[in-house]
């Protein structure tokens, strides 16, 4: 420096000391290494907490790193000063004071003619804050998921104990309309089961809402019939559309091809949200259900068309949003819980499509639905069948259920309703309410025909079989009748149906099940259908 004109040696000075400033502005302390000389600022010095009297050394360096960072610290350096890659690296230090503080450490290499690395110049500095943020962070997100999953658990829970007395509510009043003749009080039988039935339905948008957010439900791959599948949401849907004077139809395109690859529940769930919406809303007119080909090659478009009073465009934004209803003086009287269409979206985006909206005020309103009907998609192998949505009337016509039938459920009420079902269309039943009554039942009385056991016995004591374990056992002492699998919609997961099918089942109902979807799941099972 001292060769350098006066002028050059200040503004040289004047340099490195703005150097400086920066780099303890930022927290950074500097550092060289040639191999035979280290030479650290007195920032780093500081940062190490290491008095400046002390000849800087890697190995003195190395002597303040925290034990459990060492080896990977050592590793990161020794491949820099070979010339594999610029050093970098997160480590502790242990400083004299017993405080552990992170520091990040970074350099550039300077190599030789031969390309050996001959000179690092390098900076640490302190990036403790952070890494107390990030731990900090992590916190939160595991306290976060830790509430979904409590408040998801919370919902199933109070779900199920909601849904068990309201599903014997609601069969009971079935049975009651099918025996009662007084106009009178058939009314009220059918007010119960109208109100019992929407009060289910904010029960199971809840839990279908809570299970979305926690991502517990993954579709269920299979053939899905759609022209049978379209029939059933019309069969479901037509009493309550001329309830109210309305037409509701069907259209499906030629282009159609029978089955699609689909999850039939996730889908029937959508279409009857939609028609069920288009039927609330709708005073006078038509509902239309239209099956077609989509924009893509294994695209397929459900449209719902209705001749509702339309919904304003300022509203269109906001309508998939949860909790959500359309804010018009004609529509307030309308109960709901406003996650229907939510779910209904969610659910479309499972199955690889959406859901959309077009709609003008007074002109009636469109929701489409896509999907994706032709994706390699591996379908569940011998599938238990679930019949719930088989919702209409029980035919009087079918013949009588010539059969013995075994019943186990540890509610009382729930195993007479299926039992009184059962037995007014012909079958001779007996039922137990825990395993050891069933398994001597088996044993004393005639062989029977089929077992009807439940599997989600939240209510059974440890030394008492469940469901699988009656199945298990009854397959032990000889008997290999036809099982169907009973089980609360909100424990029927994808693992339990197949669980069920491991063990032998070859159907599974979900509570509350229809008698009509009672008796069918019962006539195939004798029949050998699964």
């Amino acid at each position: 420096m001292a060769s350098l004109p006066h002028h050059l040696q200040n503004r040289l000075h004047e340099s490195q000391q703005r150097l400086a400033l920066a780099l303890r502005a930022g927290g950074m302390a500097a550092w060289e290494w040639t191999g035979t000389d280290d030479v650290w600022t007195d920032d780093l010095y500081d940062l190490l907490g290491v008095p400046r009297t002390e000849k800087a050394s890697t190995a003195l360096f190395f002597s303040r790193v925290h034990p459990e960072d060492l080896v990977t610290l050592q590793q990161d350096w020794q491949r820099a000063v070979a010339g594999e890659c610029s050093y970098e690296s997160e480590f502790r230090i242990v400083r004299p004071d017993g405080a552990v503080r992170w520091l990040r450490g970074v350099g550039d290499l300077v190599r030789d003619a031969a390309g050996e690395v001959i000179r690092i110049y390098g900076l640490n500095w302190d990036i403790t804050r952070e890494k107390e943020l990030e731990a900090e962070r992590e916190q939160l997100r595991q306290r976060a998921e830790a509430a979904g999953a409590a408040k998801s658990e919370f919902l199933a829970t109070m779900s199920h104990e909601i849904r068990t007395p309201l599903t014997a509510i609601l069969a009971y009043a079935t049975l009651l309309r099918r025996h009662e003749r007084d106009s009178t009080r058939l009314d009220y039988v059918r007010r119960i089961e109208r109100n019992g039935q929407s009060l289910l339905d904010i029960v199971n948008d809840i839990l279908d809402m809570s299970q979305i957010e926690a991502g517990r439900i993954e579709p269920e791959w299979g053939p899905v019939d759609v022209e049978r599948l379209l029939r059933d949401v019309h069969s479901t849907m037509e009493v309550r559309a001329a309830q109210q004077g309305l037409a509701l139809s069907v259209e499906i395109d030629d282009r159609i091809t029978n089955p699609i690859r689909s999850d039939a529940k996730r889908l029937r769930q959508i279409l009857i949200n939609l028609v069920g919406n288009a039927l609330k809303f709708t005073e006078q007119g038509w509902v239309k259900v239209v099956c077609r080909p989509g924009r893509g090659i294994s695209e397929l478009e459900f449209q719902v068309v209705d001749t509702g009073p339309g919904i304003a465009p300022e509203q269109l934004d906001r309508l998939f949003e949860p909790f959500v209803q359309v804010e018009q003086s004609a529509t307030r009287s309308y109960e709901g819980t406003g996650l229907g269409l939510t779910i209904a979206r969610r659910f479309a985006v499972l199955l690889g499509g959406d859901l959309t909206v077009e709609s003008r005020v007074g002109r009636g309103s469109t929701f489409t639905c896509t999907i994706d009907a032709g994706a390699d998609r591996t379908a569940t192998a011998s599938p238990v069948h679930d019949p719930g949505s088989d919702r209409g009337p029980v035919a009087n016509a079918s013949p009588a259920l010539a059969a013995r039938v075994l019943v186990v459920d540890h509610l009382q009420d729930n195993a007479t309703w299926i039992a009184t079902v059962l037995r007014e269309s012909g079958a001779q039943v007996e039922v137990a309410d825990d395993g050891a009554t069933a398994l001597a039942l088996v044993r004393e009385r005639p062989p029977f025909d089929l077992a009807i056991l439940d599997v989600q016995e939240t209510g059974v004591e440890e030394t008492d079989l469940d469901g699988f374990g009656i199945a298990r056992r009854l397959r032990e002492i000889g008997q290999e009748m036809p099982l169907i699998a009973l089980a609360a919609e909100a424990h029927a997961s994808h693992d339990l149906r197949h669980r069920a099918r491991q063990e032998g089942f070859g159907r599974l109902l979900t509570k509350p099940a229809h008698p009509r979807a009672l008796l069918a799941a019962v006539r195939d099972a004798l029949a050998g259908r699964g």
